[in-house]
């Protein structure tokens, strides 16, 4: 698990994307 980082790595899936982002706007 690492923090927000600008650029994700493009091996991890949209979904993790998506959870980190909705994390994000809460």
């Amino acid at each position: 698990m690492a923090p927000a980082a600008p650029s994700l790595p493009p091996h991890m899936p949209p979904s993790h994307i998506i959870f980190k982002k909705a994390t994000i706007t809460l």
